[in-house]
């Protein structure tokens, strides 16, 4: 064969080559792009290692979504259920908590942000926000629920006394809120946001059973010029207990022995902050992410026997919900942890002259975040 045939024949058998024919394209090499603070937010959330979070990140339908990744380390056992909502800011929250034995049951809760966090020891800045929450709770007691803050800006503070006017307010005569935030903003140098006012309201009741407000501030700061009524803080928790008698009336003596109880009912809310009240306000689609997350371990764990999947899953659903929700959970701040629906049930027993106590509604908030969660089925009897 001439060197001219040989040539042609070459190029005939590699115009055919199933490799010439078979175009692959080429696999991409881009990768979802990540930013650092993105991976480090997703590690304060889970508690899973940097590389493990940036895995998760960048992992298959998760596309750098955060609470996709942190579905991604539970699943994987690399993380434990937490909430993705993130605390970012800082300042303060302030409640002002009714008296207990009080027939008006009003607590007021506001949250004043700054840009740093070492504001929040500045006794100006704590007068401030002092004398916000006082001004919302004494002009404002009729309206129950969030107000709007244009609304809050137009009232003139009101002090508690008038040796509490000290610091950068002493002498000085404010027309409105306005004013003096616009003060304190001068003087601090620093952008100041009222970021949430709002007033609870205790359901109305009957001389037999009586409703409690009590609350815990957690982060506590201030300074002996702040009344004990105003308590300032990082996170705040406010629980509204509904005490029903035996008797034809709830005596003052029988409020002031479950306002202790309630007190520690708050604190356990801020330490353990539930997201629900009880099991049935729990949405199906919490359900079902929760139990896609438990079958894909269960499935990936190869001791697990295909038979026993679903009773597994079914015990750490139930598990889990039970950890979100505040009647079920386990008393972190009484003897020996108790169920708090239990322990509400036992505490009833207990006292004398009372029938029932229980949990109408609960308040949560933290610098950056809030949770509020009430029981829709609460009415004015028991049984």
């Amino acid at each position: 064969v001439s060197n001219c045939q040989e040539g042609t024949m070459m190029r005939l058998v590699s115009n055919f080559s199933p490799l010439r024919r078979l175009r692959i394209p080429a696999l991409s090499t881009q990768k979802v792009s990540i930013a650092p603070a993105l991976v480090k937010e997703l590690r304060d959330v889970s508690g899973a290692p940097m590389m493990e979070c940036k895995k998760a990140l960048m992992a298959e339908n998760v596309g750098g979504d955060i609470n996709k990744a942190l579905d991604w380390l539970r699943a994987k056992g690399i993380a434990k259920a937490k909430s993705s909502e993130r605390v970012s800011a800082e300042g303060l929250i302030a409640v002002f908590s009714p008296l207990p034995t009080s027939n008006t049951q009003t607590a007021t809760m506001v949250e004043v942000n700054s840009e740093t966090d070492f504001i929040a020891m500045n006794k100006d800045f704590q007068l401030f926000v002092a004398v916000l929450c006082n001004t919302v709770h004494s002009s404002l007691p009729s309206i129950s629920g969030a107000i709007s803050i244009p609304e809050v800006l137009k009232l003139p503070p009101v002090w508690w006394n008038a040796e509490s006017n000290t610091g950068i307010f002493k002498g000085k005569s404010h027309a409105t809120v306005q004013d003096m935030l616009g003060d304190i903003v001068s003087s601090i140098r620093e952008n100041i946001v009222i970021r949430r006012v709002e007033n609870i309201t205790s359901s109305a009741g009957s001389s037999q059973s009586r409703s409690l407000l009590s609350s815990y501030i957690h982060g506590k700061v201030g300074f002996d010029m702040v009344p004990p009524q105003i308590q300032l803080g990082r996170s705040a928790a406010v629980v509204e207990l509904k005490v029903t008698s035996t008797e034809e009336a709830v005596s003052d003596a029988s409020i002031l022995h479950c306002n202790d109880m309630a007190r520690k009912l708050a604190m356990h809310i801020v330490a353990a902050k539930p997201q629900y009240l009880t099991v049935t306000e729990v949405p199906v689609d919490v359900i079902e992410r929760e139990t896609a997350i438990f079958r894909k371990q269960a499935l990936d764990d190869l001791k697990t026997k295909p038979q026993m999947v679903d009773k597994i899953v079914a015990g750490k659903v139930k598990k889990r919900i039970s950890e979100i929700c505040l009647l079920e959970q386990s008393h972190v701040a009484e003897e020996n942890s108790p169920v708090v629906e239990k322990f509400l049930t036992a505490f009833s027993a207990s006292s004398a002259n009372l029938s029932h106590v229980g949990v109408n509604s609960y308040y949560l908030w933290s610098l950056g975040s809030s949770l509020q969660k009430e029981n829709p089925s609460t009415s004015d009897t028991q049984s």
